[in-house]
């Protein structure tokens, strides 16, 4: 194939959706994480809250804490619209340290996700899979983005 006919999409759409598009292929086929359609993104930046939580394994139910985590996070991308991102993170240095990184498009979100029946059915399964506390942070957004 030629790099015309390579570039020809990014001419015809324009180089951010041609990204986008590429993307979510990449995503579809096995990739991991994912982007939401630049509609979903809130109208006003303003009311979007960003949480982190942070939490610690049980190391004798690690294995099966990061298959629910994994099954849990496809849920929320698939069924709450309202969630801009949400990111499951396993520390590199202690493997039993998860981290999210949540943004809601609103505080509607936010109290949206915490009822819904996936959430309700990781939180019944996951009372094993952490010890201590999870600590929840939640921020304002000042400036930035996210793709």
């Amino acid at each position: 194939m030629s790099d015309e006919a390579i570039l020809e999409p990014v001419a015809a759409t324009g180089r951010r959706d041609f990204l986008k598009t590429a993307a979510l292929g990449a995503v579809a086929v096995g990739g991991i994480g994912f982007l939401r359609p630049a509609a979903a993104v809130a109208a006003d930046a303003a009311e979007m809250i960003t949480i982190t939580a942070t939490a610690a394994l049980s190391p004798e139910f690690a294995d099966e804490a990061i298959e629910g985590l994994q099954k849990m996070v496809k849920q929320v991308e698939a069924k709450e619209p309202g969630v801009l991102a949400y990111i499951c993170n396993r520390g590199v240095q202690d493997r039993n340290e998860i981290l999210f990184f949540e943004i809601y498009e609103n505080q509607a979100a936010i109290e949206a996700h915490g009822k819904t029946p996936h959430m309700a059915e990781f939180r019944e399964a996951a009372a094993k899979f952490f010890v201590g506390e999870v600590k929840i942070v939640p921020y304002e957004r000042v400036q930035g983005y996210h793709r």
